[in-house]
């Protein structure tokens, strides 16, 4: 199953779905029509052309994302799927603390645990291997960030 977001000028809505026909079908039944083909049909158009009106968004799975992060083998793997999956939650307006990944709890990949914060715009060390710490920013353009531990020595 894949979530998919329909969304018009004036209303969007998501659909937990297998296909874009299905969720095209679920948005119609939602306005009162049998299917999409009766809905574009209304319009005057064939489903393609009506298609053409509206925005279809297939949504990546924030549970998938997650479990990505919690699975990680590296460092940098992790990186790659707390930055994805935060950037997911933020597109699909989902509160990513409460949507299975407590960020406080990420896997580590060996070395000593960091003691402290270090210094600067960093609001949080989140995982750590021997010679790298993924960091949380104070910048929202670069929120999640890979440095040598010996920046911070």
């Amino acid at each position: 199953m894949s979530q998919i977001r329909i969304s018009t000028e004036t209303f969007a809505s998501t659909y937990t779905v297998a296909t874009e026909a299905e969720a095209l079908d679920a948005f119609a039944r939602d306005a009162g029509y049998r299917d999409y083909a009766e809905l574009a049909d209304t319009l005057g158009k064939t489903v393609d052309e009506a298609k053409q009106d509206i925005g279809i968004e297939w949504l990546k799975d924030v549970r998938v994302l997650a479990e990505r992060a919690r699975t990680a083998t590296s460092l940098l793997r992790l990186w790659d799927a707390v930055t994805e999956y935060v950037e997911a939650c933020r597109d699909q307006d989902v509160d990513n603390e409460q949507s299975g990944l407590d960020l406080t709890d990420l896997p580590t990949f060996g070395g000593e645990a960091p003691h402290g914060l270090p210094a600067g715009n960093v609001l949080a060390v989140l995982s750590w291997d021997e010679t790298h710490l993924l960091i949380q920013a104070r910048t929202s353009e670069q929120p999640f960030v890979v440095v040598p531990r010996s920046v911070y020595a």
